[in-house]
């Protein structure tokens, strides 16, 4: 839970100071910019692939967007 709760955070940090309107546009920021690593291999998760529309292997996370 820690650890869901801690990228959750860092997600939200980047995407606080910008608008975007392109899922996929996000996805590629979050990858280069959040710090992100592969808890499973320490592999650092800076590219968008490893945040596919539907996350289903460990380690990967999902970012779905949504109209607020």
């Amino acid at each position: 839970k820690a650890n869901a709760g801690t990228v959750q955070t860092l997600i939200q940090a980047e995407l606080a100071d910008r608008d975007f309107t392109d899922r996929d546009e996000a996805v590629l920021y979050i990858a280069e910019n959040a710090g992100l690593h592969n808890p499973f291999n320490g592999v650092a998760m800076n590219l968008a692939g490893w945040f596919p529309e539907n996350a289903d292997a460990p380690g990967e996370i999902q970012i779905t967007f949504s109209e607020s």
